[in-house]
């Protein structure tokens, strides 16, 4: 069994109409003439309203939205941390020149 497939019951009543499966229409036949085919996106506008995951959006929403933040605040404080970083360089830097500087000024 695949994924989603369950056993069917000893019992099932419709055993032989599901066995049976989805009903193949000739291209012209009178019943797909009489019921053309709805087109995926009006399907899916008519189905909208029965979503079986009620507030499944908006929790989506919320998530990204708190991801977001997340993502900000680390890139804020990376920054920061690499600007702390470059200070420290620039000043360990200018230190270590004033030291060569004043070493070669007492030679």
């Amino acid at each position: 069994m695949g994924i989603g497939e369950m056993k069917m019951p000893a019992g099932f009543r419709y055993k032989n109409v599901f066995l049976k499966g989805k009903p193949q229409h000739d291209r012209f036949d009178s019943f797909r003439i009489a019921h053309p085919l709805m087109d995926t996106g009006k399907r899916a506008k008519i189905f909208a309203p029965f979503d079986a995951l009620k507030g499944f959006d908006e929790a989506v929403a919320s998530i990204a939205e708190y991801n977001e933040r997340l993502y900000e605040s680390s890139c804020n404080s990376s920054l920061r941390e690499y600007n702390e970083f470059e200070r420290e360089e620039e000043a360990t830097w200018l230190i270590q020149r004033r030291l060569t500087d004043h070493k070669l000024e007492t030679l």
